[in-house]
């Protein structure tokens, strides 16, 4: 299940250095593993950094750079290749692994990389430290660090905390009437608050989402 796999997402970033206060940075579509990776550097107190998967590779490269992340995740090759060109200077500034859901081609020496599949096979799952070190984080903790569209100027880096989403949740609860027997049709990419708060909503109430 989801609880699952972010509790060996978590001690895979935690293996490869992922500490409090770094960031992960993800350039991939919706999916679970984009979830688990992002919940498991926030159980780590990391920051984790969205880009939406549309974003050409010269905006995300700017992004990228700004970030200075210590682990990247993408989905695909074609994802990848966006950033390839700055990997080694990425490098230079702290990244250390590379985790995707396809296999990938020219990573830098030194660099990590490494399918979902064969990333999480190799740490051993701990659910009871993982739900202490969950039940741990603060409401002031990072949630995700976010990029603005950038259509009146340099795209703008927007730090959320927990707090935030718990007060998504709290207010989506009370406008939108849904409960656990309702099935939701999510739309938005995870790059964008809106997809965060509607995917967070439905694991607070246990409604099931169609994506």
């Amino acid at each position: 299940g989801l609880r699952d796999l972010t509790a060996r997402a978590l001690a895979w970033l935690e293996a490869v250095g992922v500490r409090a206060g770094d960031r992960v940075l993800l350039l991939a579509e919706n999916s679970p593993e984009w979830q688990a990776v992002a919940v498991a550097a926030q159980t780590l107190q990391a920051e984790p950094a969205a880009l939406f998967a549309s974003l050409a590779a010269l905006p995300a490269q700017e992004i990228a750079r700004r970030v200075s992340p210590r682990v990247l995740f993408v989905s695909t090759e074609a994802q990848w290749q966006k950033l390839a060109p700055i990997a080694e200077e990425l490098a230079r500034g702290g990244l250390r692994a590379v985790l995707s859901t396809a296999p990938l081609t020219g990573a830098p020496a030194g660099v990590i990389a490494r399918t979902v599949a064969a990333a999480l096979a190799e740490v051993a799952l701990d659910r009871e430290d993982f739900e202490a070190r969950a039940r741990a984080v603060a409401e002031t903790d990072p949630f995700l660090l976010l990029f603005t569209s950038g259509t009146t100027g340099r795209q703008k880096g927007v730090r959320l905390c927990q707090r935030a989403i718990v007060t998504a949740i709290e207010g989506g609860a009370t406008v939108t009437g849904t409960d656990e027997h309702d099935i939701g049709l999510h739309l938005l990419p995870f790059g964008h608050i809106a997809g965060h708060d509607q995917y967070s909503l439905a694991l607070a109430q246990g409604h099931g989402l169609i994506m």
